[in-house]
């Protein structure tokens, strides 16, 4: 069976990009910004994305491409062409190890985006505009208490994925990838210029 490549650079770039930005630079990113020096906190994470991360990347990359299999079966493969005696060993850390992280992460965002669909059908049919601001954290505090509610658009979000997935390569993940990342990076302009005109934001700039 002949396996699927991304059609244009473009498209895998994007998708990189889709797995690796999410709402902790949104919520997150700029809170720990704040609470550990402003640019200082900017220029170590930088350094880290380069020295550490950045390397991480391509190694990964270059292991998909080498192997052109899943991340077990890849790092057997791998441990065979190198030599290592024991390659199942090298198997199981680098490769089941890997998948076991990544189930541990997936848990995290299926709660996450259970939240992020709740808003927003919560936003489309009108209803988050009539809660009162200082309301906010006690509906989020509801929402959280709700299991019944996370479950049933966590299971929401979990088939869309799955449609995405079985869709493909070309015309499942990088299809959409090339539609939803453009409109994400939209959205963070638009929150960028809306946080400037927010009041203190000028305390903020040059906290900065």
């Amino acid at each position: 069976m002949k396996k699927e490549k991304f059609s244009t650079s473009w498209g895998f770039i994007l998708t990189a990009a889709g797995s690796a930005i999410g709402l902790g630079n949104i919520w997150r990113f700029p809170y720990l910004c704040g609470q550990y020096g402003g640019m200082s906190f900017i220029l170590l994470y930088l350094l880290i994305l380069f020295l550490i991360c950045n390397p991480l990347m391509v190694s990964e990359i270059a292991i998909g491409r080498t192997a052109k299999s899943n991340c077990v079966d890849a790092f057997k493969l791998i441990g065979e062409q190198i030599g290592i005696k024991y390659p199942q060993l090298w198997s199981f850390f680098g490769g089941w190890c890997a998948a076991f992280g990544v189930t541990v992460c997936l848990s995290f965002y299926f709660l996450v985006a259970s939240w992020v669909l709740y808003y927003f059908l919560e936003a489309v049919s009108g209803k988050l505009m009539l809660i009162n601001q200082n309301n906010l954290a006690d509906e989020f505090g509801q929402l959280t208490q709700s299991f019944s509610i996370q479950l049933s658009c966590g299971f929401i979000f979990l088939f869309i994925t799955t449609l995405i997935v079985i869709a493909g390569v070309k015309k499942g993940i990088e299809r959409v990838s090339t539609y939803l990342m453009p409109i994400l990076f939209f959205i963070f302009i638009l929150l960028c210029a809306r946080s400037l005109t927010l009041e203190g934001a000028s305390k903020g700039v040059d906290f900065c």
